[in-house]
């Protein structure tokens, strides 16, 4: 609890860097959180060239799979912001490596995109959550219940594919009577830069 404390205490001064801050802000993000409470976050506001901040409290939603195991999610508010990368950005040649065809077209231009709010995962899906919602009736197709290669029910799930993961959402959805599904590209991209200008 001290260290919550103090972690809000950096979060929401502005005479610590950038940086420290948004450590603080993703370390307060992991903190146990009650259903229908709320986080706080730092969202970053890049206009005209100048940076600016605020901390808005982001509400967390439970959705219960299996006794105490859960499924946060936190609501991603709408808005707009920078899709896209620029030039000097880390791995921002990924398409053009692996696609010779795109080599003229710039895949990742920065663009201005509107998004409306919605509710995404507040972590990876680990493979006791993909574990309890495989074990739920079959909508299209069967789901290996523990496809990971590297076992931990808290390490996330991986060696899924994209159907598999289609079908994760629409047992969920069967299940809790509320439409699940996977992030658009803008959504995800959205969500990971998380009100920042960074990679």
């Amino acid at each position: 609890k001290a260290g919550d404390v103090e972690r809000r205490r950096i979060l929401v001064t502005d005479a610590f860097s950038l940086p420290l801050r948004q450590v603080a802000s993703k370390a307060l993000s992991h903190t146990e959180t009650a259903n229908g409470a709320s986080i706080p976050m730092l969202i970053v506001h890049l206009k005209s060239g100048q940076l600016t901040t605020e901390v808005s409290n982001i509400s967390v939603y439970k959705e219960s799979l299996q006794g105490e195991l859960t499924l946060d999610l936190v609501a991603i508010p709408e808005g707009r912001f920078l899709m896209g990368s620029p030039l000097d950005e880390e791995g921002r040649n990924w398409y053009r490596i692996r696609y010779p065809e795109l080599e003229e077209v710039d895949v990742e231009k920065q663009h201005q995109v509107s998004l409306q709010g919605f509710w995404m995962s507040r972590n990876l899906i680990t493979q006791s959550q993909w574990k309890a919602v495989a074990k739920l009736p079959k909508v299209e197709r069967e789901i290996d219940p523990e496809p990971a290669n590297f076992k931990n029910d808290n390490f996330p799930v991986e060696c899924i594919s994209y159907y598999d993961a289609i079908e994760f959402c629409a047992r969920l959805s069967q299940y809790s009577g509320r439409v699940y599904r996977l992030p658009s590209e803008a959504e995800w991209e959205s969500a990971c830069r998380a009100g920042t200008v960074t990679p």
